[in-house]
Order: C-alpha cells, then sequence, then structure tokens
C-alpha cells in the first residue's frame, strides 16, 4: 500500500496572516480536526516534517486528544529529562501520516462512508483552470480516499494501479501536458499506474519553471477573478438596481402629463 497521506486541507500561500493552529480540547471526529490543522499549517507554510511537533501543543490538557497522546509520550527521569528522545515510537518523532493512522484507530474517528470514497475515486477531477495549490488540494482529497479505503483492504475494487490511473486522468490537461513532456510518446503516455512514482512525478513537474509559471498564472487570474466579483460599485449602488432605477426613471418621465398645455 502506498504511504499513508496528510489529511485533506486546503493548500495556499501564507498571505492570510495565519499566526497559530486552532486549539481542541475533545472531538469526535479527529478526522476533521486534522484536516483542519492540515489546512493551517499548509497556510502557514510548515514543512509537513513539522506538523506533529506542531499539534501536539494544541491538544489542550484534559480533552481526549491530550489524554490519548499521554500514551505516546516519552517518560522522565526525576531531574526532568527525557529517556530516548529519538526512540521512534514517541509521538514527538512521528510522521503525520503515523499520527493520521494511529488516530484512525480510535473511538475519536469516524466510520468512513466507503462508498462515498470509493465513488470519489473513480470520479476524480480535479478544475482544468487550477493554480499549483488548487491541485495539490486535489491530490490531498484523492489520497485520503484512497487511504480510507485500503485501511480495510478492498483492493479488488480500487487496486493500486487503478488508483494511480485516476489520480493522474483527474489532473487538469495542461499540467498533464507538462508532465508528458517528460516521457515518451505512445499509447501508454497517458496513463499512470505507481502511486508512489506518480506522486514524485507531479512533485517535479510542480518544481519545472515552465510549469510553474503556468500554474502562478493561473493563480493570479483566480485571485484578479475573485476581486471583481467583490469589488463595489461606485457610491456603493449594486450595478443591477442602478441600471432598473435609470430604466424605470426613463419610463415615468416618457409616460408623465406635461405640466403646461399648448395653446
Amino acid at each position: 500500500m502506498s504511504s499513508l497521506v496528510t489529511a485533506l486541507g486546503q493548500v495556499s500561500s501564507n498571505k492570510s496572516g495565519l499566526k497559530e493552529l486552532s486549539k481542541v480540547k475533545d472531538t469526535d471526529d479527529a478526522a476533521k480536526i486534522l484536516s483542519k490543522w492540515s489546512m493551517e499549517l499548509r497556510i502557514m507554510d510548515v514543512h509537513e516534517r513539522q506538523w506533529v511537533k506542531k499539534v501536539l501543543p494544541c491538544m489542550i490538557e484534559g480533552g481526549n486528544l491530550h489524554k490519548w497522546s499521554l500514551a505516546y509520550q516519552p517518560s522522565m527521569d526525576i531531574n526532568g529529562l527525557i529517556y530516548d528522545v529519538d526512540d521512534p515510537k514517541y509521538i514527538y518523532n512521528w510522521t503525520w501520516d503515523q499520527l493520521v493512522k494511529s488516530l484512525s484507530t480510535t473511538g475519536m474517528w469516524k466510520r468512513p462512508d466507503l462508498q462515498k470514497n470509493i465513488n470519489a475515486i473513480h470520479s476524480a477531477k480535479c478544475e482544468e483552470d487550477a493554480d499549483g495549490p488548487r491541485i495539490q488540494q486535489y491530490i490531498d482529497k484523492f489520497k485520503i480516499d484512497y487511504q480510507l479505503v485500503s485501511a480495510q483492504r478492498l483492493y479488488h475494487i480500487v487496486p493500486p494501479e487503478a488508483a494511480a490511473y485516476c489520480l493522474f486522468n483527474g489532473l487538469p490537461q495542461y499540467f498533464k501536458e507538462h508532465m508528458n513532456r517528460r516521457t515518451a510518446p505512445g499509447p501508454y503516455q497517458n496513463v499512470r499506474t505507481d502511486m508512489e512514482s506518480l506522486l514524485l512525478e507531479i512533485n517535479m513537474t510542480m518544481q519545472d519553471s515552465s510549469c510553474a509559471g503556468e500554474m502562478a498564472s493561473k493563480g493570479r487570474r483566480a485571485m484578479g477573478v475573485a476581486t471583481e466579483i467583490k469589488k463595489p460599485h461606485p457610491q456603493g449602488v449594486d450595478r443591477r438596481d442602478h441600471s432598473t432605477s435609470e430604466r424605470l426613471a426613463t419610463t415615468l418621465q416618457s409616460r408623465a402629463v406635461p405640466t403646461q398645455l399648448p395653446r
């Protein structure tokens, strides 16, 4: 099975000014909390290797998340020194994938809707004009759906090869064209069947200057559209209301009775 994945989260640059992660005490939906933290960590541009260390202080003492984490905390001597600080079994040294996998076996993890996850894999589709962050969001969403299906060993329904194909097939066409610049022409140019190799290829393509430039251009275009939609009409009047008012005034003026009768 391919490596476990980060919880779904929206990828974004750190232009939002987000300074700290959300604090959580009790939860009955750990997947939702991980998704929220994942989103915030990406916004803050924190490297994934540091994610577990960043979220541990956000588990409020006394809550079920914090109590759960205590079982994986290292022991200390009478002087407060930690034994075997680099031991991989301690939660401080976990990867994000390990955190997701461990929490998924607890009562804080809601049972997945496998039919929904399977359908999401087979019908996966990223927006055609998606920029880098939105492509990464699509990949994150796909991977967590695949993780939940794989955890139930439903390989006969979604084989790893089929999952890799679906992920690649759902990418924007322009992005796949950048990927295919590195592959030999032929019947298998638009087919990918190895998830690990595919994720590596996607990462390399995102770092390619030509592709990165096109992704940035789409991001600027999307930002410009969003700004235009939010831009208020001069004098705070809605365009539609303004034009309607003008038409109404013209109609009333044409129907007005002359104030002076002709001689």
